[in-house]
């Protein structure tokens, strides 16, 4: 991990020279012509934090169990991976899932100990899966609020008129936005390895990458990065989460309530596994909270002004999204600058297509830097 981000930044360093004033000149053209690129189209949600429970739940917790049953069912373990692995899986797949389950809520490791074999494994399984449920995980979300009587695709961005601009705009919001991101994450990267011992946890996708992927396992991770994650990602964030925090001043306080609730777990996943106090130690354990402090008092001070609700809507969103990443810490603070693109354009256009597009885009690179270290 330390050399791929030393190589990251020594390769910035060079084409800093000439990117720079090329991104500057397009970052002022479209701040100039912001009007004219996206005549405002807003949508706001009539949806309840039922329906959103009920999509997140029938997306990440029902179809995800389907998928690893029909994996299962049709043997893809046995017929690409040693089967003592796929044993080994089966018998921790309870364990696993409370270990991925406090992960994502930045908690760490449960108490449960796998090799890495047994992990790469899973995680190799897991692409299967992601990739089978897609489309039904994709349809569930629309059909959620059909059922429901609470608005159809195009209420939450599923729409596909402009199609042409919208594409554009997502193109344009990529130029924009995903330089300034990557170069933030990557230096917080630098000092994160720097400072603080083993560096940050590397994302699933790169460890089955420095673990070896074969043709197959490489196309399944790019189509999962580049159109899954996309597609899913920001339905549910900027499809559903953001139009619904517009209406009340309580439902984006909820939003951060919930970050701080993962927070927290983080924190007690780090004090319970062996955390020595340090003063590194202190500054990983607590920087999550300050910049959660440092958001929510923009927020505070968006709301005492009477800013649009809207602004409030896509920075608690915002919040959200990026605390979803926080096993991947400091990777959240880059990430939040680019939620705030995303949230931006949808607002603007009251469309999917841009935000899909420029985050497909995004993850694309993060891709080409694995193929390029990997191949």
């Amino acid at each position: 991990m330390q050399d791929l981000t030393h190589e990251s930044l020594q390769i910035l360093w060079r084409i800093l020279p000439w990117a720079l004033p090329l991104y500057l000149i397009v970052a002022w053209l479209c701040l100039k012509n912001r009007k004219r690129i996206a005549p405002p189209l807003e949508v706001t949600g009539t949806w309840t934090g039922l329906h959103i429970l009920l999509a997140f739940l029938a997306t990440y917790l029902f179809w995800n169990i389907i998928g690893l049953t029909a994996v299962d069912a049709l043997g893809v373990g046995k017929k690409n991976y040693p089967e003592d692995l796929v044993v080994s899986v089966k018998k921790l797949e309870v364990a696993n899932a409370i270990d991925d389950h406090l992960a994502t809520l930045g908690g760490g490791s449960a108490s449960f100990v796998r090799s890495r074999e047994v992990k790469m494994t899973q995680f190799r399984l897991s692409l299967w899966a992601s990739a089978l449920i897609f489309p039904l995980q994709l349809l569930t979300i629309p059909m959620v609020l059909r059922l429901g009587n609470a608005g159809q695709p195009a209420d939450m961005g599923l729409r596909s008129d402009r199609l042409a601009s919208n594409l554009g705009l997502g193109v344009l919001l990529w130029l924009v936005v995903a330089p300034p991101v990557l170069v933030a994450n990557l230096l917080f990267q630098v000092w994160y390895v720097e400072a603080v011992p083993g560096g940050p946890e590397m994302h699933p996708f790169v460890e089955l990458c420095d673990a070896g992927l074969s043709p197959t396992e490489l196309t399944l991770v790019i189509l999962l990065a580049m159109i899954v994650a996309p597609c899913l990602e920001e339905t549910l964030f900027r499809g559903l989460i953001q139009p619904w925090s517009v209406h009340h001043s309580w439902r984006r306080w909820v939003l951060l309530l919930i970050v701080l609730v993962m927070v927290i777990f983080r924190m007690i996943g780090q004090l319970l596994d062996q955390w020595e106090a340090s003063f590194v130690a202190v500054v990983d354990l607590l920087s999550p909270l300050l910049f959660l402090a440092l958001i929510a008092l923009v927020m505070w001070g968006m709301e005492k002004k009477a800013v649009s609700p809207r602004w409030s809507a896509i920075v608690a969103t915002s919040a959200l999204f990026a605390f979803v990443h926080l096993a991947q810490w400091p990777s959240p603070i880059a990430l939040f600058g680019l939620a705030l693109g995303f949230g931006w354009l949808m607002s603007r256009t009251g469309s999917l297509v841009g935000p899909i597009l420029a985050h497909s885009l995004f993850n694309g690179i993060a891709c080409a830097q694995m193929l390029i270290k990997y191949q």
